[in-house]
């Protein structure tokens, strides 16, 4: 059986204080694969951390990333951003190149780190010139829009073309950007906003959702709205939020402010979790509406809802718009919404963490 990679190993001090006796006593053996396959089967567990901080304090660089990332965000562990910090630097010192990525996170956001934006940019290089994508496209961030001593958009679109090649999501969003700076008409920049759409990246979905919009305006204002309309039936929430705004103005279909209310309240039902590119606009189109509509109009609105949603959306816009209700104290408080909820079989109470919660206090 070999070793595995070997990085640099803490001193006894920080075996001894951090990772606990039995990693000291261990501490100059080499690390064994199959604690490392131990570790890796028991993810999650709390048997986990023994493997980890044993292999960390061999000088395995991966379990030291690994550690660092779980003292970091407090993931089954006390968090300890400054320990999660100098696993990082273990890790990346050791040649693990996540580690040298979240390294350079960590000087670049100044979490668990002072802010260094030259540090940063020394870790994201090495991350990338070990073939680390996140790495490679951070660092094209920072070249590409960083201040006049850091810019140089010619290494940046490289590293972003290098980031995206790789299959990195953001890569390719911005190295779309930075060919669209070039010329908005180079095929490229299409093709690798959609391919950063289909891997999932919201930002690069929402251009193309307005490149299609765009193409099916091409056709004319009927193709346009049923466009619309067939991904907003799909819940789509870049077509309900514009499906909503023909609704507002009138275009196409007969004006109804109630209908353009039920499709954005839909629209935050539907990703208040994932809060997309344009949520805090919708918010906004709102509360603009709560100024335009009778108590009638946004009573049908939430029994729109109801109707087509059930009660649970009802409960997650209530939710939503008691959350905003302070920073935006024109915003419909969320009572209306639970009591509508409650009045149709909700139950008051829910439960989480093996505790129950009330669902409106």
């Amino acid at each position: 059986m070999g070793d595995l990679p070997v990085g640099k190993k803490p001193t006894a001090f920080t075996v001894l204080r951090y990772f606990g006796r039995k990693a000291f006593f261990a501490r100059n053996q080499p690390p064994s694969e199959a604690d490392f396959q131990a570790a890796a089967s028991l993810e999650g567990q709390k048997e986990e951390l023994r493997y980890l901080k044993r292999l960390a304090a061999q000088g395995h660089a991966r379990s030291q990333h690994l550690l660092g990332i779980k003292y970091d965000f407090g993931k089954g562990v006390r968090e300890n951003k400054r320990l999660g910090g100098v696993l990082y630097r273990l890790a990346a010192d050791g040649g693990d190149a996540a580690a040298m990525f979240d390294l350079g996170c960590s000087y670049h956001l100044g979490d668990g780190a002072p802010v260094d934006i030259d540090l940063a940019m020394e870790w994201y290089r090495k991350a990338a010139e070990a073939g680390e994508a996140r790495g490679m496209n951070n660092l094209a961030t920072i070249l590409g829009y960083g201040t006049d001593a850091q810019k140089d958009v010619e290494a940046a679109k490289m590293w972003s073309r290098r980031s995206a090649e790789a299959g990195n999501p953001r890569g390719m969003f911005n190295l779309a950007h930075f060919l669209e700076q070039e010329d908005k008409d180079n095929p490229e920049v299409e093709s690798w906003l959609r391919r950063s759409a289909e891997a999932g990246f919201e930002d690069a979905k929402a251009r193309v959702e307005k490149l299609d919009l765009a193409n099916a305006k091409a056709e004319g204002d009927e193709a346009a709205f049923n466009w619309l309309k067939e991904r907003a039936d799909e819940r789509d929430f870049f077509a309900m939020t514009e499906l909503a705004r023909l609704y507002e103005d009138g275009t196409f279909v007969e004006q109804s402010v109630t209908q353009a209310y039920a499709l954005l309240t839909s629209a935050v039902a539907h990703y208040a979790e994932r809060e997309p590119p344009g949520m805090a606009d919708v918010l906004n189109r709102i509360i603009d509406l709560h100024e335009r509509m009778s108590a009638d109009e946004l009573a049908n609105g939430r029994q729109s809802i109801l109707d087509d949603y059930g009660v649970s959306a009802l409960i997650v816009v209530g939710r939503v718009f008691r959350q905003f209700a302070e920073a935006f104290p024109d915003l419909e408080p969320g009572r209306p919404w639970f009591d509508l909820a409650l009045a149709n079989g909700a139950s008051p109470y829910g439960f989480a963490g093996g505790r129950m919660y009330s669902i409106i206090d």
